[in-house]
């Protein structure tokens, strides 16, 4: 029985894993495709980037809320405490970027993948906690 049950766990554990990953990864691509749409109109990138940045935020707001975490507290409830998720980890993916440019001969594209994948990191475990933790499994 207690190995059905630590499977059962795992298996759990697993599927919020995978559809934190593929929620990321839409929201990501909902950046990029309106990114590259607003460019293709003619509005300056970053202009561009900002509004499909937000345009990402929400969409994984969305899919982390609805889809990864199956959470049922209120909008209201979720939004205020995904926001100042938004916000931390925008200052930890600052810190990170900086400290490993400061103690790694990494360039550019090798420290961002190392500081998004930490702050990815941070996120999930953030987003289980304390953002959507109503109702998550594992």
């Amino acid at each position: 029985m207690k190995s059905r049950l630590h499977h059962l766990a795992n298996f759990t554990g697993k599927k919020l894993v995978s559809r934190f990953i593929i929620s990321g990864a839409l929201a990501t691509a909902s950046h990029w495709l309106s990114m590259a749409a607003l460019v293709a109109t003619g509005i300056p990138s970053h202009y561009s980037t900002a509004i499909g940045n937000v345009i990402g935020a929400y969409c994984n707001y969305l899919l982390q809320r609805n889809y990864t975490f199956e959470n049922s507290s209120p909008y209201r409830e979720t939004l205020l405490k995904y926001l100042a998720s938004c916000a931390t980890a925008w200052l930890l993916n600052l810190a990170f970027f900086v400290l490993i440019q400061q103690i790694t001969p990494f360039g550019v594209p090798l420290t961002q993948f190392i500081t998004s994948f930490l702050v990815a990191l941070f996120n999930y475990h953030f987003y289980k906690r304390f953002v959507f933790h109503a109702r998550t499994q594992s």
